[in-house]
């Protein structure tokens, strides 16, 4: 019995989980640079490109409010091969949407 479709749908549930978790890390980082005293300019061209794509999905928090849905957006947007193209990450395959659950 091959074990290679098991792995392959634990590694696609993975992938989902993994880039949720950059999404929020992503989101930590934008609103460390947001709160920072220091101007934008004074972080590196990355970190200023990571804060531009982040805020196109979602805005700086000001208050508490639920980020599930900004926080799933913003996993689609750096799994995006663009994202990579831009130098912002190491992307995966385009083709593969591993935040589809259930399938």
């Amino acid at each position: 019995v091959s074990l290679g479709t098991i792995a392959a749908r634990q590694t696609a549930t993975h992938l989902g989980q993994l880039s949720e978790i950059m999404a929020i890390l992503a989101l930590s980082v934008a609103q460390g640079i947001s709160l920072s005293a220091a101007e934008a300019a004074a972080f590196s061209p990355t970190a200023r490109a990571l804060l531009s794509l982040v805020r196109k999905t979602s805005p700086a928090l000001d208050e508490d409010r639920p980020l599930s849905a900004e926080i799933t957006a913003l996993a689609r947007v750096l799994l995006d091969d663009q994202a990579a193209q831009d130098g912002i990450l190491t992307a995966s395959s385009p083709r593969a949407d591993p935040l589809r659950k259930g399938e």
